[in-house]
């Protein structure tokens, strides 16, 4: 039983290291992307990020394992106790880098962002066609989506690990009554947090949008039942089958003869 403890609380850790770590990538990733494209697309490929990612597990295990072997925990098995002691004092400065890198990634983001959503729309602009601004503003539009869609993800997990580290602090230094409940509340915070990223990244997508509704079809007979979960009929609806949908940009064949 003890071994299981010890494993479970060395998950936990790990995969609170492994996050921090994994949305600073994304962070530094975003901002290659958009503002240095050339760059991003000479030296970046998937065999790079794929070796960055394991280096990512591997200096999360180098960091947590040996830390965690020289902490005692054997009056009761809580992770939280992590973070009243060397641990936490470890976790402090990869708080620090990683929310820094993070906050300063997404604020020059979005300001280059925005500049640039600006600069092509030039109406008086005769070199430019009119579809290769179109093309240009519905790609800056499309960056600008996924890049304030990871910025809600990364705001939400630091608020949510601040609080963690907040409350474990006070406890440390302050005696509190019930402190474990607390902090298990805390945890739960962040742990609620965690499983909804991928909801809150589903969410402000179509395409995965379109992956939901494939699923949620069986449940849902009627095109009533999808909209009161929030799906509209711009999202696709006949990507599952639904008769009661038209496609407006290519309506049935009885339609097309009678024009």
């Amino acid at each position: 039983q003890d071994i299981l403890c010890r494993l479970k609380i060395i998950l936990l850790l790990f995969c609170a290291l492994f996050n921090m770590l994994l949305f600073t990538i994304i962070s530094i990733e975003r901002y290659i992307k958009i503002i240095y494209r050339n760059f991003y697309d000479k030296y970046v490929t998937f065999q790079r990020m794929s070796l960055l990612l394991i280096g990512i597990w591997i200096y999360a295990a180098v960091i947590v394992v040996p830390i965690y072997s020289d902490l005692s925990y054997s009056r009761s098995c809580h992770a939280v106790q992590a973070m009243r002691q060397g641990y936490g004092v470890i976790m402090t400065p990869h708080i620090l880098v990683t929310f820094i890198t993070s906050t300063i990634m997404y604020i020059r983001l979005y300001c280059h962002i925005r500049k640039s959503m600006v600069k092509v729309n030039p109406v008086n602009d005769e070199a430019v066609s009119t579809i290769t601004r179109s093309h240009q503003r519905t790609h800056h539009k499309q960056e600008y989506e996924v890049t304030k869609t990871l910025a809600i993800l990364v705001i939400s997990f630091w608020l949510s690990w601040f609080q963690l580290v907040l409350v474990s602090y006070i406890i440390r230094y302050v005696n509190i009554a019930y402190e474990f409940i607390f902090l298990n509340f805390s945890f739960l915070i962040v742990c609620f947090v965690a499983g909804m990223k991928s909801w809150i990244f589903a969410l402000r997508h179509k395409v995965f949008r379109k992956m939901m509704k494939r699923v949620l079809k069986p449940i849902c007979k009627t095109n009533e039942d999808l909209e009161n979960l929030g799906f509209t009929s711009h999202d696709g609806f006949q990507t599952i089958g639904l008769s009661n949908y038209v496609n407006p940009v290519n309506p049935p064949p009885n339609q097309q003869q009678s024009h």
